[in-house]
């Protein structure tokens, strides 16, 4: 047996983090076990609990194993895998805001909504290829512009999708909205069915009402919390508050924790996600990786992580950026006229298919092959992080490139395992080992 190449090892106090990058498994080890696996894998002193655990998860692998060779094997299987189906469905390109930092240009929108006949479509679609395939796993993003603008085909389909719901499939919808008008009788009365709902606010009062207004100029802060509040005593699942950063709200961000604990919404919110602004999909499709914020902001990003998990919120694994949906034959992204795009970054663009009245797909553009058949050979053969991106994201990248994420991971990767232990494992951490 020998340690794994994808392994990233953290001290932890009078402790050591051990993440395999395949597996995504963290395991919390003594430094004097630590010492002695990694001097001998099979030594007699180990703890027989403690080497199944690392063997299981990837960590102790068969040093006579090629790991590039199983890797490239174990992702061509997530590829072409037939029992996982995973779309973002849009209900409308349309939103009821106008945030001064959205990255989708106005120009590529049609103001278009997901009619009752095309989701009927879709949801043909959905139950063809469960049976077709035996499906076992179906995740879904419910997502815009701004769904909820359409909201009677939304409740719509949170009930088509629960009665999927049998004792052999999990059906996981994820709601990503801005919150805004979530004060809907119809939408409350169906929304536990909705596993994640994810809403922005990005800081307090003062800096939020300059970024995420309405059309007419008006501020969401105080319309977004009453609808917080709302779902404190309505709705049971997950609520991922997301923040767009940049060098405007950085210490606002920060007095949003505090202000969330003032109006008893702590326990509310299960997790915290903190992005780069991005300016513009046409910069983006020129420039490729580009975001407002450099290196200086990378550090910010991880401040505000930091003070989110030292104030106890849980915090996502933003560490791990892949391998892109893309890459699967049976993730895509539909938008309100039944196209499809192997990500929902190329919304709007060129479409690579589209899904037929029979809810087929017709593939049209070489793209959604290309995709799926890439393998990032100079990142296999040269990068220890490849299981985490996988080349990074395809839409983000330059054609026939990759974004590379390897300078972020030598800088960050330690960090934010820490804080991750801390935010989401510090109770069991107390009690025993994490595995």
């Amino acid at each position: 047996m020998k340690l794994s190449k994808y392994n990233e090892y953290v001290d932890f106090s009078d402790e050591v983090i051990i993440f395999n990058m395949t597996s995504r498994a963290l395991i919390l080890i003594s430094k004097d076990e630590f010492d002695i696996i990694r001097s001998n894998p099979k030594s007699s002193f180990t703890n027989e609990k403690t080497i199944e655990e690392l063997q299981k998860n990837n960590i102790l692998v068969n040093k006579n194993l090629n790991e590039e060779d199983v890797l490239l094997y174990n992702v061509n299987r997530w590829k072409h895998n037939q029992k996982i189906l995973s779309l973002f469905i849009s209900f409308t390109s349309q939103c009821n805001l106008q945030c001064s930092y959205c990255y989708q240009d106005s120009s590529n929108k049609k103001n278009t909504f997901l009619s009752l006949d095309k989701w009927r479509i879709i949801f043909s679609h959905i139950k063809r290829k469960m049976t077709a395939q035996d499906i076992r796993e179906v995740s879904i993003v419910l997502f815009g512009g701004e769904p909820t603008l359409n909201m009677d085909i939304l409740i719509q389909a949170v009930n088509d999708l629960h009665s999927l719901r049998t004792k052999r499939t999990s059906v996981n919808m994820a709601l990503i909205t801005n919150g805004t008008l979530i004060n809907n009788d119809k939408l409350l009365s169906v929304i536990n069915n909705i596993n994640m709902i994810q809403i922005t606010l990005d800081g307090e009062k003062d800096i939020h009402d300059k970024r995420r207004v309405y059309r007419n100029g008006l501020g969401t802060f105080n319309i977004i919390m009453n609808n917080l509040k709302l779902l404190s005593d309505n709705y049971t699942n997950d609520v991922l508050i997301r923040c767009n950063a940049d060098k405007e709200n950085f210490e606002s961000i920060k007095l949003l924790f505090d202000y969330f604990k003032q109006e008893s919404l702590f326990d509310l919110i299960t997790g915290v996600d903190i992005g780069h602004v991005y300016s513009s999909q046409e910069n983006i499709k020129k420039n490729k990786c580009e975001t407002l914020l450099n290196k200086e902001g990378d550090e910010k990003i991880k401040e505000l992580y930091e003070h989110a998990v030292k104030k106890g919120y849980r915090i996502s694994r933003n560490y791990v950026n892949g391998p892109c949906m893309g890459l699967t034959i049976n993730g895509y992204a539909i938008d309100e006229n039944l196209n499809i795009y192997s990500c929902p970054g190329f919304l709007y663009e060129e479409p690579e298919g589209m899904i037929n009245n029979n809810g087929d797909i017709e593939i049209i553009h070489n793209r959604w092959f290309r995709i799926i058949n890439e393998v990032p050979n100079q990142c296999l053969s040269n990068c220890k992080y490849v299981p985490l991106c996988y080349g990074g994201c395809r839409w983000m990248a330059k054609e026939g490139e990759h974004k590379c994420n390897k300078e972020f991971y030598d800088r960050h990767l330690k960090d934010y395992l820490k804080l991750y232990v801390n935010a989401n494992y510090a109770n069991k951490i107390e009690k025993e080992s994490l595995c």
